[in-house]
C-alpha cells in the first residue's frame, strides 16, 4: 500500500467503498465542518481535501458508513484477558496505533453502537471513526497495518463480542451486584464505569463512584491506581445522546411534533400580562412556564433567594420540586429557621446520581415548578465551555419539561462581563434558557446583591437585595433609587439650619461611600 496519505485515501474509497475523512496531521481532530458526519468515497471530494491539507491524516467512518466496526484497545492485558475468557479473536484486518490496536470487522446488520468492553477496549461503530494507515500518531509513530485489507478479508464480529456489547448495554446502574468476585472485577467496574460516561458524567465523578463501589463490593478491592486507571480509560470517550424520553418516562419513540400556524398563534388569546411568580413579592422577575438561570457566585446566595422564593410559592399553594446537590444535613439546618413551611416542597437528593433519573422524576412529578440546583452537579455536561453538548443536554431537559417553570442554579465565572458573558461555561447556557437572573454583589455595599435580568422578550428591571432581621433575603427596590435615597439621607444629616453650604463642602462632609457625582 501507498504511504502517500492523499493516494492512501483514495484507494481505500475506490477499493473498498470505505468513506474517509481529513483529520489534522499528527492528529485525531477532524478538518471538516461537520467532524466525522462530512466522510465521503467521492474522489473529487477526496482529492480537494488533501490539496489543502496535504499532510492531513486519514480517518475512517465506522458504522453502516463503511461496513467497518473496529475493537478500539488501548490495553493489551485487557484483551488478553477477553481473550483467555472467550478465546481468540478470528483473523482480521488489523493495524497498530501509538499505544494499541485497531481490530477491524464487518458491521452486523443494522448497525453498532459505541460501547465500552473492558479496560481500554471500546467497541467503535456508528457516527464514531478511527486513524488508518499511513497517518502519523500524536506520539510520532506511524499507524501499521498488521494485516491490511489487501491481505485478509474482515472477518464477522464476534458473537460473544456483540453479546458483551448489548449486556453492559442492558444493566442499568442501580443493578450493580452487592457482592463483585474476582475474576471479573475489571469487566465489572468498566461496563458500570462506560454507562456513567454514556449519560456524560464527568471522569472526576465516575472516578469517585467506582472507588467507592471497589471499596464497598468487590472482594477484594482492587488497588486505588487500577480503579483511577478504569475511570480515566472510560471518560476518554465522548458520552452518547441519553435516550429519548416520551411524555410518560418510557424511553423509545419519541412523542408527536407540536406545530401551529404562525397566524394562529399570533392571534392566541393571551392575557395582558405574562403571569409571574412572585420573587421576593416583586413580579415581572420569574415568569410562569419559562425556564430561568440563576447565576452567581459560589456562596453568593443563589440557593437562599432561591429558596426564599420557594418558600412564597409553597405558602401560595404551589408544589415545587428541587433537585439538590446538597446534603440532607445541610437541608435540615436550612429548614429549622422555617419550621412553619407546609407541605409541598419535595426534595431529591441528585448528587451522583444518573441525569437521566432525575429527568424521568421531574418530567413523571406533577410539581408545576422546578429547581435544578446545581447544573454543574447534576446535568452530567461533560464539558461545560463544549456549546454543542450544552445544547445537547439542557435542550432534552427543556423539551422534556415544557409547561413548567424551571430554575436552573449555576455559577458566574471570575472575570465578569456583560450581557450574560459573566455566566460560567459556553455562551449556549445562556441561549439555552428564557431568562438569566445574575446575582452580582452591589459596589456600594458588600452585604447586598443586585439581581439583573437577561430576556428574549420581556425584560425588568435591576433589582437590589438585602437580607431582614432573620437573615431572609428582600427587595429594597431599584439600585439607583436606593442609592439615591441613601444619598439625599446622608446630605439631610450633613446640613445645617439656616447656613449655606457648597456642593463640595456637602460632599466632602458625606460617609463613605460618597456618591460619584
Amino acid at each position: 500500500m501507498t504511504r502517500d496519505l492523499r493516494r492512501a485515501a483514495l484507494y481505500y474509497a475506490g477499493r473498498y467503498g470505505w468513506a474517509v475523512l481529513p483529520c489534522e496531521p499528527s492528529g485525531k481532530k477532524p478538518l471538516t465542518e461537520h467532524g466525522v458526519k462530512d466522510a465521503s468515497r467521492d474522489a473529487e471530494t477526496i482529492n480537494r481535501w488533501w490539496r489543502t491539507h496535504a499532510t492531513a491524516n486519514i480517518g475512517l467512518a465506522l458504522g453502516e458508513a463503511s461496513g467497518v466496526v473496529a475493537l478500539d484497545v488501548d490495553d493489551l492485558d485487557a484483551l488478553r484477558d477477553l481473550v483467555a475468557e472467550h478465546g481468540p479473536l478470528p483473523e482480521t484486518v488489523c493495524s497498530t496505533t501509538g499505544r494499541g490496536q485497531h481490530y477491524l470487522f464487518r458491521c452486523p446488520e443494522g448497525g453498532l453502537r459505541t460501547r465500552t468492553v473492558g479496560p481500554g477496549l471500546q467497541l467503535r461503530g456508528d457516527g464514531s471513526y478511527i486513524v488508518v494507515p499511513p497517518s502519523v500518531h500524536p506520539s510520532g509513530k506511524q499507524y501499521e497495518w498488521e494485516l491490511s485489507p489487501d491481505e485478509v478479508e474482515l472477518a464477522e464480529l464476534p458473537a460473544w463480542l456483540s453479546e458483551r456489547q448489548d449486556r453492559a448495554e442492558r444493566e442499568p446502574l442501580r443493578e450493580l451486584p452487592d457482592r463483585i468476585p474476582y475474576p471479573g472485577r475489571n469487566n465489572t467496574l468498566t461496563a458500570y464505569g462506560g454507562l456513567m460516561r454514556r449519560y456524560g458524567f464527568s471522569q472526576a465523578a465516575i472516578e469517585a463512584a467506582l472507588l467507592e463501589v471497589n471499596r464497598d463490593r468487590c472482594d477484594p478491592p482492587l488497588p486505588d491506581d487500577e480503579v483511577r486507571r478504569i475511570a480515566g480509560s472510560v471518560a476518554r470517550y465522548q458520552p452518547e445522546a441519553a435516550p429519548v424520553l416520551s411524555p410518560n418516562g418510557q424511553t423509545g419513540e419519541a412523542s408527536p411534533l407540536r406545530e401551529l400556524d404562525a397566524a394562529d398563534l399570533a392571534t392566541a388569546d393571551l392575557p395582558a400580562e405574562l403571569p409571574s411568580l412572585p420573587l421576593l413579592s416583586q413580579d415581572g422577575y420569574v415568569i410562569e412556564g419559562w425556564s430561568h438561570l440563576v447565576a452567581g457566585y459560589p456562596k453568593a446566595g443563589k440557593t437562599e433567594l432561591v429558596y426564599a422564593c420557594v418558600r412564597e410559592w409553597v405558602r401560595a399553594g404551589r408544589s415545587v420540586l428541587w433537585l439538590t446537590e446538597e446534603s440532607e444535613l445541610v437541608w435540615a439546618h436550612r429548614l429549622r429557621r422555617d419550621p412553619a413551611l407546609p407541605r409541598g416542597l419535595r426534595l431529591v437528593f441528585g448528587l451522583g446520581e444518573r441525569p437521566d433519573r432525575l429527568l424521568d422524576r421531574a418530567m413523571r412529578g406533577d410539581e408545576p415548578v422546578v429547581v435544578i440546583d446545581t447544573i454543574r452537579s447534576l446535568l452530567g455536561i461533560a464539558d461545560e465551555a463544549d456549546n454543542a453538548e450544552i445544547a445537547r443536554v439542557v435542550g432534552q431537559w427543556e423539551s422534556a419539561l415544557r409547561g413548567k417553570t424551571r430554575l436552573y442554579v449555576h455559577h458566574l465565572r471570575k472575570g465578569l462581563g456583560d450581557h450574560g458573558l459573566a455566566v460560567a461555561g459556553g455562551t449556549m447556557l445562556v441561549g439555552a434558557v428564557d431568562r438569566v437572573l445574575e446575582l452580582r454583589h452591589d459596589e456600594h455595599d458588600s452585604g447586598r446583591r443586585v439581581l439583573r435580568v437577561i430576556s428574549r422578550i420581556v425584560g425588568a428591571s435591576d433589582l437590589l437585595l438585602g437580607l431582614d432581621s432573620d437573615g431572609w433575603p428582600v427587595a429594597l427596590g431599584d439600585p439607583a433609587a436606593v442609592e439615591l435615597e441613601r444619598v439625599m439621607a446622608a446630605c439631610l444629616d450633613v446640613l445645617e439650619p439656616e447656613s449655606w453650604l457648597k456642593t463640595g463642602e456637602v460632599r466632602d462632609r458625606l460617609p463613605e461611600p460618597k456618591p460619584s457625582h
